[in-house]
């Protein structure tokens, strides 16, 4: 039985060679087409190419339980979990259009409404807008409420 077994192995092991074990082949025929091959062409003047692997294997070490795992043992939790970030994304993103678009209307109203407006500076001083700066920021309004207001 033993005996057997190791037949079987023996059988077996040639299957488990990997692809950095390959080799392939390349010539050039007659009307200079390029030819590629895993067979040993053996009228061709021919040169082996160098085959590189880019992908790493998956063992026995690298299973659902590790973090380096693509496939965690519990996808479908995790894609509820991102389908729950990205919904909670998209409302903080709404909102934050809805203030977004709500300043750009009170930026217009102010600007247009007024012929003299005061801006704050960052160091607390304020100063009277020039006209070109006014026509600016009120484009700079318009563009804003285009942007972030839904029509």
């Amino acid at each position: 039985m033993r005996k057997n077994c190791l037949y079987l192995l023996l059988g077996l092991l040639p299957l488990t060679a990997t692809a950095n074990d390959a080799r392939v082949y390349r010539w050039v025929d007659n009307n200079n087409v390029v030819h590629f091959s895993f067979e040993h062409p053996s009228d061709k003047d021919y040169a082996e190419v160098d085959v590189k692997v880019s992908y790493k294997p998956i063992t026995k070490s690298n299973d659902a339980n590790t973090s380096s795992s693509p496939y965690p043992l519990n996808a479908n939790n995790e894609i509820e979990k991102q389908t729950e970030q990205l919904s909670s994304d998209i409302e903080m993103n709404k909102e934050l259009m809805a203030k977004n678009c709500e300043a750009a209307k009170v930026n217009i109203k102010v600007l247009g409404g007024y012929e003299k407006v005061l801006l704050k500076q960052e160091d607390g001083t304020e100063r009277l807008l020039t006209p070109e700066e006014k026509q600016a920021q009120l484009e700079l309004s318009q563009q804003q409420l285009k942007d972030f207001c839904p029509e």
